[in-house]
């Protein structure tokens, strides 16, 4: 049997033809009107412009325009050639961050504040070494801190100042392993003249006396230092006022305390970290661990000393990472293999992360400090670069609508791909004669 073929009436393809050659006459008047329009209203606002800047201010708007005429050319002949040649843009960016990034391993952190922030050839240094020679000035004070349990709670307590009493304690007694040996904080703190080595406390407004604490009450405790008008002798012989070790809020109750220990501080080169004091250095890492690790009853205490390390802090900060990869991943994904942009998500960070050791190993290889403050721009660069592929998605996916018909009326409107907009003109869509490439006829209907 022969195959089947339907026919057509010719009066059917007849009428078919004159309709569609009646919207492709009406698509090219709109568009040549719209042409005529656009461009009378550019020579109009630029005749305007012309008109409107005289002197500075006409200098200022040629210079304007020529930047934006640089700037938007470059970018135009950029993206033409990474589109011509995708892979070297790939691999050569990749090569060249990877190397910069070994500089990563000659790192050595500049802990030091005024070696960071105070010129190398400044006189100070000199008078400050005199000064330590001849008044044993600290250069380093380890700051510990303490706040009630929970927090905001009254701590000019019985029990809370015997638990504060026990961390003094334990500090000053505290023995830690340096080069074989066995230290403790005399062989670091800076002496007086008996010996002792110089802190400031809340003790000593009871003479460093813990039964004597254990046995007032709360008002007690209070009147003692209101009858010694805020101020204290320590064992040293130096003065402590209550403002400087107690801090008050707007009902008067004493809300938070510390106690300071000044240390002598002899500078030595540390691979890896710089000048710093080695000894005085372990003392810290230790200290830290022994307060962290410890219950301290009604109180919490947080040491802050120059080398303070909160792993819980570092482990929540990788988990952090995971879980905004997860998160841009999670919204960067959709229900299609064509829209769906989820791994772009993992692309982001690892660009954002290569560029951002690349830039610090580079500058390691120049000779520039690395400190703790730089630490803190990978967190700004990665940032800024998770957020500039949620813009760049969110672009595309405007774009994408426009192109396949699928947009809405306002995103058809604005879809500016060719850097002239889509215009809306008594109701239904007609775009510039530049977007007819890209906008297929559903933009044109009146109810997009």
């Amino acid at each position: 049997m022969g195959k089947r073929t339907a026919k057509v009436a010719p009066e059917i393809i007849e009428q078919n033809s004159a309709v569609k050659e009646n919207v492709e006459k009406h698509n090219a008047d709109s568009g040549e009107h719209l042409d005529e329009g656009f461009e009378n209203d550019t020579r109009m606002q630029e005749e305007v412009l012309r008109n409107e800047a005289t002197g500075f201010n006409a200098r200022l708007l040629y210079l304007s325009q020529f930047a934006d005429s640089v700037i938007k050319n470059l970018f135009i002949h950029l993206g033409d050639a990474i589109q011509k040649h995708t892979w070297w843009f790939i691999v050569v960016p990749l090569a060249l961050g990877i190397a910069c990034s070994t500089g990563l391993s000659r790192v050595e952190i500049q802990w030091n504040a005024e070696a960071l922030y105070t010129p190398k050839d400044a006189p100070s240094f000199n008078d400050r070494n005199s000064a330590d020679e001849v008044f044993s000035v600290a250069t380093r004070i380890a700051t510990i801190y303490s706040v009630g349990n929970p927090e905001g709670t009254n701590m000019l307590t019985a029990a809370s100042l015997t638990a504060w009493y026990d961390v003094w304690s334990n500090i000053t007694t505290f023995k830690f392993r340096y080069n074989g040996t066995i230290q403790s904080l005399d062989n670091i703190c800076i002496a007086a003249r008996d010996g002792r080595c110089q802190f400031t406390t809340i003790f000593a407004f009871w003479n460093y006396n813990r039964s004597v604490i254990a046995s007032l009450s709360d008002s007690e405790l209070n009147q003692t230092i209101v009858d010694a008008e805020y101020k204290a002798v320590e064992l040293s012989g130096t003065t402590t006022t209550f403002d400087s070790i107690a801090r008050l809020d707007a009902n008067g109750n004493t809300i938070s305390m510390r106690m300071q220990f000044f240390l002598a501080e002899e500078l030595e080169s540390i691979d890896g970290e710089g000048d710093n004091d080695p000894e005085i250095v372990e003392w810290e890492r230790e200290l830290t661990s022994m307060l962290q690790s410890t219950d301290w009853g009604p109180i919490t205490v947080v040491s802050l000393t120059q080398w303070t390390v909160d792993l819980d802090d570092i482990h929540l900060l990788a988990f952090g990472y995971i879980l905004l990869i997860f998160y841009a991943t999670f919204v960067l994904s959709r229900n299609s293999s064509v829209h769906s942009h989820g791994s772009l998500a993992l692309v982001s960070f690892i660009s954002s992360g290569t560029a951002t050791a690349a830039c610090f190993g580079l500058g390691i290889y120049l000779g520039l400090e690395f400190s703790t403050i730089i630490e803190t721009l990978a967190f700004l660069l990665l940032g800024l670069g998770m957020d500039d592929t949620f813009v760049l998605v969110s672009f595309c996916y405007t774009v994408g609508a426009c192109a396949i018909g699928t947009g809405t009326r306002g995103s058809c409107h604005h879809c500016d791909v060719m850097h002239r907009p889509c215009s809306l003109s008594r109701g239904s869509i007609h775009q510039h004669s530049r977007c007819a490439g890209l906008l297929p006829q559903r933009c044109h209907r009146s109810n997009v």
